[in-house]
């Protein structure tokens, strides 16, 4: 199992509420906003080509 580190961001309100309805609409829980900001990290890193990403592959 993969190290993890407990972060913390500053996300303006509004967007945190629309993050969280996006993850339960997308994956029927709101327990996996953490996996799915992890997700979209990558995806942004990917789509801008980032060479750390690939290390997190």
């Amino acid at each position: 199992m993969e190290e993890k580190r407990k972060t913390s961001v500053n996300i303006d309100q509004d967007l945190w509420v629309k993050w969280n309805h996006f993850v339960l609409d997308k994956t029927g829980s709101s327990r996996k906003v953490s996996e799915e900001l992890r997700n979209a990290l990558i995806e942004y890193m990917k789509k801008h080509e980032v060479k750390a990403t690939k290390e997190i592959m």
